[in-house]
């Protein structure tokens, strides 16, 4: 018998539910290593860079509905299409009214928005055991892991393997954009990057994400430690903040277990920590000195979680009314500033500046509406971190689509239903 999935559309042909499981979990498998392995690949020229990691997934997504593996999720369309005529409403009043800043809306940084974010469109169309689901991703996570301190350990024996540059053309690698190889403070160490990853920050981000899947799920002390251990060669605040956002919020979708499970968590965290104080005391320090990086103009911290509401604070003074409808589709990355000062701007300001408060609701509302498992539930606030705080990964389909696979896609059934 059929397990009704309310927030499926009608797959095009009918298959063998257990026909559809096993596609389902190819599609996570191929999403999830194209989004690492490819991740520093693409086209890049100037400040502009396309992700090869966008069309593959796209590909996928689209056999997957042919196939009928993956469907379209009814109440997420009905969302979409009312952001998109929000968005719409507000170009027809750019193009009447023109913003002060002397940027005109980017049609192709509309048309990119659209297509990454229609990704988050599809549903399986049968549910998969969640205990097979997450059995998977945390093994290609581990594979992860193990490559990423593998790349850490060999450094000390003179072996770099940070950068592709040397096998991979300069206009095919998208190392330029980000910040692929950083040394642990004035050290010549260098902070894992996960090997495939374009900068430490993802690599810790995606390691926060196994810790919890881990904790959640499977609790195996050797997949828990190796985590850690990963996570740790990062040096990188962002999977963190992720941890300390289930720390804080599993016990609302878990209850009493949720409440153990953060405690859990937690003490893996002061461990990990823990052993980084007593084995690399130097290294240890300079995890300390950046959690101070907030208040630290051109710090790290300060340029990527602060002066995102410093540039809405000074837009929306001097025109209120984008809140309302915005500035248009790729301008919040292009303002023609007075005094100009660097930024980098995160996608909650982006949306709200570019589509207008409203637009932003629609789009968080977009993110919310799925079916999920208690399991789901407590990765959905830190899953939220890593997509509208950790960084622009509404926009970087490597982040992006295993995000929204986790959370939005995966239509999951608990391992004891029947």
């Amino acid at each position: 018998m059929m397990y009704a999935n309310p927030t499926a559309a009608v797959s095009y042909r009918s298959d063998s539910a257990a026909g559809q499981e096993a596609y389902a979990l190819r599609f996570t498998a191929l999403v999830l290593i194209s989004a690492i392995v490819l991740q520093r690949i693409g086209i890049f020229s100037g400040t502009s860079y396309l992700s090869v990691v966008g069309p593959v997934g796209l590909l996928l997504a689209a056999y997957g509905v042919m196939q009928s593996g993956l469907a379209i999720s009814r109440g997420r369309m009905m969302i979409f299409i009312a952001l998109l005529t929000w968005i719409m409403i507000g170009s027809a009043i750019q193009a009447a009214y023109p913003n002060s800043f002397g940027t005109a809306t980017s049609w192709m940084s509309l048309v990119e928005f659209i297509a990454l974010s229609s990704f988050g469109l599809l549903v399986f169309s049968e549910p998969v055991d969640e205990r097979k689901f997450f059995r998977l991703v945390n093994a290609i996570f581990m594979a992860l892991a193990i490559a990423g301190l593998v790349q850490f350990v060999v450094q000390f024996a003179g072996v770099s393997l940070f950068s592709f540059k040397s096998f991979v053309p300069a206009n095919m690698l998208l190392e330029g954009p980000f910040n692929t190889v950083i040394p642990i403070g004035t050290s010549h160490y260098m902070k894992s990057n996960g090997l495939f990853l374009v900068e430490p920050s993802v690599f810790s981000q995606f390691m926060a994400l196994a810790i919890i899947i881990e904790i959640l799920m499977f609790r195996r002390i050797l997949f828990v430690g190796a985590f850690a251990a990963a996570l740790l060669s990062s040096l990188s605040g962002t999977g963190w903040l992720m941890i300390l956002g289930f720390v804080l919020t599993a016990s609302f979708s878990l209850g009493i277990r949720g409440l153990i499970l953060s405690f859990v968590t937690a003490a893996v965290g002061f461990l990990a920590i823990a052993a980084l104080a007593v084995f690399f005391p130097p290294w240890f320090q300079f995890f300390l000195d950046r959690t101070g990086e907030f208040s630290q103009i051109g710090s790290s911290g300060h340029f990527r979680f602060v002066t995102p509401w410093l540039l809405a604070n000074y837009v929306l003074a001097r025109e209120p009314w984008v809140a309302l409808y915005g500035l248009g589709a790729g301008v919040s990355e292009h303002l023609a500033m007075a005094p100009n000062w660097a930024y980098i701007i995160n996608p909650p300001v982006k949306i709200a500046l570019e589509f207008g408060i409203p637009g932003f609701v629609l789009y968080l509302l977009f993110l919310l509406t799925a079916r999920r498992t208690s399991t789901q539930k407590a990765l959905l606030v830190p899953t939220l971190v890593l997509l509208l705080l950790d960084g622009g990964n509404s926009m970087f389909p490597p982040v992006l689509f295993p995000a929204l696979l986790l959370i939005m896609i995966a239509d999951l059934r608990p391992s004891n239903a029947d």
